[in-house]
Parts: structure tokens; sequence; C-alpha cells
């Protein structure tokens, strides 16, 4: 669900928009606000009848930047699709470290970088789920055939040697902060001298979407026992889908210091973990 789901539901979400992004007809249907303080936010979701139904109580808004107006959004939308905009005249290569678990999250990566930043890609995918190359490269095909988008397998070596390829102008990684810190600031002594004096081994433009300790907050209340229980079931699969080996796990629970049902629903999460079956560790080594 994770993997094939969320990369078709962003392709419908993505065709739906460049079909209409000529004359920025996607913003026909976006309501517009000021803020008390002047600032403009966009209501993006829901938008479809999916979204309410998926997403019941769930409203999601954009805020724009001080020199956005309620009249001209279209100015500051789609840049990508403008023809008169420098700097989309000219693309580039940019370099995908794929993610070692969550199936969407390289092809997602690839389609961010084509479709808003206008440079064609080369796709490393990570040795632990290099098997999805297989789905990959049948999907993403019209892709590959136009010279858009290259997919490759390696390992650390492979990647090393891509990082500082000079064709490749820039690097997008998810994955572990060490590996990161490896491209930018280089290993070992040197890594960290350059780190301190802020001279990157690596000058290409990178951005990242690194490991991270993500908590779930409890929002006190007169819960019923569904609710415990339900909520308990929420809580233990943020916490055990792919073992916890997700960059949006939850790994930090936040209760409130004063609540009555406190303890009821540590217990109700404490049971619904225990009785959950065992599941193996997801990344080789990891034990």
């Amino acid at each position: 669900m994770s993997g094939p789901y969320t990369v078709m539901g962003y392709c419908n979400q993505m065709m739906a928009t460049l079909s209409k992004v000529q004359g920025k007809h996607h913003l026909d249907q976006v309501p517009v606000r000021q803020l008390p303080n002047g600032q403009v936010a966009a209501r993006v979701l829901p938008r479809p009848i999916w979204d309410h139904l998926l997403l019941s109580g769930v409203k999601v808004d954009v805020w724009m930047q001080p020199e956005v107006t309620p009249v001209n959004p279209a100015h500051y939308t789609a840049a990508a699709y403008d023809a008169a905009n420098p700097r989309f005249k000219i693309g580039r290569l940019a370099l995908v470290l794929g993610a070692g678990n969550i199936a969407a999250i390289a092809p997602l990566d690839v389609f961010q970088k084509l479709f808003a930043e206008n440079e064609v890609v080369m796709l490393k995918m990570n040795p632990v789920n290099d098997y999805l190359i297989g789905f990959l490269t049948p999907a993403l095909k019209p892709l590959i055939d136009r010279g858009f988008l290259c997919i490759v397998r390696g390992a650390t070596d492979v990647g090393e040697y891509l990082c500082n390829h000079p064709l490749v102008e820039s690097i997008h990684i998810t994955g572990a902060g060490a590996s990161h810190d490896a491209i930018a600031w280089g290993v070992g002594s040197e890594g960290l001298a350059n780190k301190a004096a802020s001279t990157p081994r690596n000058t290409r433009h990178i951005t990242s979407e690194l490991g991270a300790v993500c908590p779930t907050i409890v929002v006190p209340g007169p819960w019923s026992a569904a609710d415990i229980r339900f909520q308990a079931e929420h809580v233990a699969t943020q916490k055990l889908h792919n073992s916890g080996f997700n960059c949006i796990a939850c790994q930090v629970l936040v209760t409130p210091r004063e609540w009555n049902q406190k303890v009821e629903f540590l217990s109700a999460l404490e049971d619904v973990m225990a009785q959950s079956e065992a599941r193996q560790l997801y990344y080789p080594g990891a034990d």
C-alpha cells in the first residue's frame, strides 16, 4: 500500500494538475484567503470526493510568501512551466539516491525532479530494495525511452562515483544522516574538519530527507473504551510498520502529564503491540 498505491495516487493528482496548467487553470478551484497578518493562504485539500472520504475533517493550506497577493498566485505557481522564466531555460542532471525502505520514495523523488524542478534524473537504487528496478523499469518506460531517466544499481562505490561525476549537477538523498555527511563533507577526520570549517567536499546543490525521531502527540479528552483501543492500534501501526525502520515512524509518544486515562491508554497500546505478530528487522545486519 505504501508503495504502488502512493505512486499511483501521485500520478493521478499530477495528471489532473498538468492537464490544466496551461493558462494556470489548475488554480481555478483553489480557494484563496488572506490571513490576519496579510499573508495569502491557499486551500489545497480537500479537493476530490476521495479526500473527503479518506481524510475526513482534514484541511491543508499552503501559506504563500509575502509577495503573493490574492490576485497574483498564478505568477508564482508552476514556474517550471512558464516558458519566459529564465531559471528554467536550461535543465540539469540530478542524481537521486533512492531510499532503502518505502517503495514509493524513489519514484516520487524522480517525479519531483522531472516535473517540478525541470531536471533529468539518474536514479541509483539502494541495494536493499533494488529488486524494485524490475517493476520501475516497465512502469517508467516512457521516461526512460525519451532519455529523461536512467535507473542503475550498485553499492556505496557506485554512489560515490556518481556523487562526484562532473556531469551530475544536483543530488537528492533519502537515507541516513551519516550518508549525507559522507557525501557533503567527506568521511573520517577529513569530514569532521570540513564540517567544522563549513567547507563542503561536494559543492553541488544537495537536498536530503534523512532519518528522523518523529513524535506522536496524544490529545487528552473523555475517550471511550472503543476510542482507546482504536487509537492504540493506530499508534502501534505507526511504530510496527516496516519494523519501525521508516523515517516517519512513531519513535516517541508524547502524552499529557495530567490525564486520568493515560495509564489505560498506555496499557492498551502495550497490549496491542504484545499481541502483534513478531516482525523481522528490516535492514540486513540491524540486529
